[in-house]
């Protein structure tokens, strides 16, 4: 519950301002994602570049990095990159792709019956000598492939950009898969006690608080909902995390709110 104190001429009053705009000057630096959201961050640019017609296929070395085509690997290694992983999809390929994978928390599982996708998870990378693409769950695949019969002509790229379905969202196929590179989530602990308004849980109620809180009600920090963090910002108890969240935790800081 929050409790507005009766309004009174505050000595805190040029705290409350000098507070506001601290928050308001560092709202907007550079967003940070969390850790269990960076593979759904790299399937939404995989499948965003897929949608884009000006990105095609291309296996030279001089346009296979996404300016404007990709090659299968380049492909893989570029959204799981932008995604948060250190992949270092400019020097990736099928043959090393694995080593970076697996040093960014990926395991290498091998044994799996590919027949179906039964046994995939969504954010699979499914990979054999030569090609790889990207399991999205719901029985489908997004990857980087050449169709189009010029590709392999004596320019291996006749022109930048989709000239037919080179890079695309479809279904499941097995085209010889071998290997899946998951990322090994790491076990979440209990969410711990909280206090409201508390977000950066050190034990007090401040200006650098709101500011987090306001970060994340415009996404430039991610909390997951039930999180300690996240339900420190959500101090009305509504469910989500808003800017009236940010200013309840700011008017706390300066002794012009309770928050219980």
């Amino acid at each position: 519950m929050i409790r507005s104190l009766k309004k009174t001429n505050h000595p805190c009053a040029c705290a409350l301002c000098l507070a506001a705009a601290m928050f308001f000057l560092s709202l907007f630096s550079v967003p940070a994602f969390a850790l269990d959201a960076r593979v759904e961050k790299a399937i939404e640019i995989a499948i965003a570049v897929a949608n884009d017609d000006t990105h095609g296929y291309a296996s030279d070395s001089s346009s296979r990095q996404g300016d404007p085509d990709f090659d299968c690997s380049a492909f893989v290694c570029h959204a799981f990159y932008r995604g948060g992983f250190d992949t270092i999809y400019e020097w990736a390929n099928s043959r090393n792709m694995i080593d970076y994978f697996r040093d960014a928390g990926f395991e290498v599982i091998t044994g799996i019956n590919f027949s179906t996708s039964a046994e995939l998870k969504r954010g699979d990378v499914l990979w054999r000598s030569g090609h790889t693409e990207i399991y999205i769950g719901d029985n489908k695949l997004v990857g980087a492939h050449s169709d189009t019969p010029t590709q392999w002509g004596p320019n291996r790229s006749p022109a930048p950009g989709d000239q037919g379905d080179e890079i695309t969202v479809e279904k499941y196929y097995n085209n010889g898969w071998t290997t899946v590179l998951r990322y090994k989530e790491e076990e979440k602990p209990p969410v711990p006690a909280y206090k409201p308004g508390d977000v950066n849980g050190d034990d007090a109620v401040g200006a650098d608080d709101a500011r987090l809180a306001l970060r994340r009600s415009v996404d430039l920090e991610t909390y997951a909902e039930g999180t300690a963090q996240f339900l420190a910002c959500d101090v009305n108890k509504d469910g989500a995390v808003g800017a009236d969240d940010a200013r309840a935790i700011l008017r706390a800081s300066v002794g012009l709110e309770e928050l219980s």
